[in-house]
């Protein structure tokens, strides 16, 4: 028989309880926030930028919803019609893109003389290296869905789901 809780006495729950998540989430969430602070100071040393970087933003928002969101959303209701398939377009795509936008200024020269000066090497290589990692990342994913057509073949999906069946089945309790 459990005894009833005092009510003057707090009653302790375990931190994830409290919480939510594991310790782990909170320090990471704390370390996240740190590197926001450190970079939004940084931003702040210098307010002369301050307008271009605004201006930035802001482009960036409206190039984003009214330009970027409604090509990408129709890519994906194309690419979306290959069922199954579409996760071997989209992987490299979005891959390819992001590459594109980090170093967009670098692809395309407009860089100016800052990025020379800072660190001697020249812009010319960028178009070329990201051409190599989109076909690295096409041929990746064109490999892997050729792996699984092979697997497919191999293995029909009935035999396939019978044979998850069998091996993740629980053991029956009762007579020996």
């Amino acid at each position: 028989m459990t005894r009833p809780a005092l009510p003057w006495r707090r009653q302790r729950r375990p931190f994830r309880e409290r919480y939510g998540a594991r310790a782990a989430h909170l320090i990471g969430f704390a370390l996240s926030l740190v590197i926001v602070g450190f970079a939004v100071r940084r931003l702040f040393d210098n307010l002369g930028d301050l307008p271009k970087v605004a201006l930035w933003f802001g482009g960036a928002l409206v190039a984003h919803d009214l330009v970027f969101l409604p090509l990408y959303s129709a890519a994906d209701r194309v690419v979306a019609r290959l069922g199954r398939w579409a996760v071997y377009v989209r992987a490299p795509a979005l891959l390819c893109g992001l590459l594109f936008i980090v170093y967009l200024p670098l692809i395309v020269h407009q860089e100016g003389g800052n990025y020379v000066e800072a660190t001697s090497l020249t812009e010319n290589v960028y178009l070329g290296r990201w051409l190599i990692a989109c076909a690295v990342l096409c041929g990746g994913a064109a490999l892997a869905a050729l792996l699984r057509l092979g697997r497919e073949r191999r293995w029909p999906a009935a035999a396939h789901t019978a044979l998850i069946r069998v091996a993740t089945a629980r053991p029956r309790r009762g007579r020996r």
